[in-house]
C-alpha cells in the first residue's frame, strides 16, 4: 500500500484555510501601515529640518545685516568747520520701541503677531560734512545720510534702509510722533550739506515666522544690545512646536545714545 497518498495530503495541496488567509491579511495590514508611518514620519522631518535650515539662514542673514548698520549708527549729523571744530546739526539717537527693549538684562519676548505694521527701531547712519579750508585747498564735502528702520506685522519682519528722508517717514507706514530726531527733506536734499545716501538702499520683508522678539540692554546707557528672536513653523495658520532661537549682540560706538519710545 503506497504511503502518502492519504486524505491529509489531498488537504494540504488544495490551498490556504480561511483562517490562514485572514491571519496573513493581517499581517499584510500591520506592514503596510507601519511602513506608512515610518514614511509619513520621515516626511515631515525632512520637511521640518528643511524649514528650519532655511530660516535659520534668513535669520542669520538678516540678524547679520541689522548688527553691521547697528554698529555703523551715528548719534548726531555732524557738521566740520573749517578751522576744525564740530557742530552737531541734528542729534539722531537710535530709537527702539518700549515693547521689545529692556535695560536689565530681562528679554520682554515681545508677541510680534501684531495686526498693523508696527515700528521697532529707528536709527540714522550719517557721513560729516566738511567745509571748505582754504588753507589747506579743500573743497566742500557733502554729508551723507540715509536711515535704517524695522517694523513687524503679523510675524512678518520688514526692513527699510534709504536715503529719502520723505520714504523714511512714510514707509511702510507713518513713523510714529514719538521719534522726534529724524532729518526730514530741509534737511537732507540733493543739493544740500547733507545728501542722500541711496548705495545700500533696502526694502524687504524677511521671515513671516518671527513669533516673539526682544532687545536687550544692560542698562540705560548702553554700550551694547543683544537682538533674541524666537521663529515658529506655522501649520494649519497657527504656531506650530517646531521653533528655533536667534541672537547677536552688536556693539555700540562709545558715543552712542539710545532711547525708548511708546508706539502710539
Amino acid at each position: 500500500m503506497a504511503s502518502g497518498s492519504g486524505p491529509t495530503e489531498r488537504h494540504w495541496g488544495g490551498g490556504f484555510t480561511l483562517v490562514e488567509v485572514l491571519i496573513s491579511a493581517g499581517i499584510l495590514t500591520l506592514f503596510l501601515g507601519s511602513a506608512f508611518l515610518i514614511f509619513r514620519s520621515g516626511s515631515r522631518s525632512f520637511i521640518t529640518g528643511s524649514w528650519r535650515t532655511h530660516e535659520q539662514k534668513a535669520v542669520q542673514i538678516m540678524f547679520g545685516e541689522l548688527a553691521r548698520e547697528l554698529e555703523q549708527s551715528t548719534p548726531s549729523m555732524l557738521r566740520v568747520n573749517a578751522d576744525g571744530t564740530n557742530v552737531s546739526v541734528m542729534d539722531t539717537p537710535i530709537y527702539i520701541n518700549n515693547i521689545i527693549y529692556s535695560t536689565n538684562g530681562i528679554p520682554k519676548n515681545a508677541s510680534m503677531n501684531l495686526s498693523k505694521w508696527t515700528c521697532l527701531m529707528v536709527f540714522s547712519i550719517t557721513r560729516p560734512f566738511y567745509e571748505a579750508n582754504a588753507t589747506f585747498s579743500t573743497p566742500i564735502v557733502p554729508g551723507r545720510w540715509s536711515g535704517v528702520s524695522l517694523w513687524a506685522r503679523q510675524r512678518v519682519l520688514r526692513v527699510l534702509r534709504t536715503g529719502n528722508p520723505t520714504l523714511f517717514g512714510t514707509t511702510p507706514d507713518t513713523m510714529p510722533g514719538t521719534v522726534l530726531r529724524v532729518p526730514g527733506a530741509a534737511l537732507v536734499t540733493a543739493a544740500g550739506d547733507f545728501r542722500p545716501d541711496t548705495e545700500f538702499n533696502r526694502n524687504r520683508d524677511v521671515t513671516a515666522c518671527l513669533d516673539r522678539l526682544s532687545v536687550v540692554a544692560s542698562s540705560t546707557n548702553p554700550t551694547a544690545l543683544r537682538l533674541i528672536g524666537r521663529f515658529v513653523r506655522i501649520e494649519n495658520g497657527v504656531p506650530g512646536t517646531v521653533q528655533f532661537e536667534q541672537s547677536i549682540t552688536v556693539k555700540l560706538a562709545s558715543n552712542s545714545v539710545v532711547t525708548s519710545f511708546l508706539q502710539p
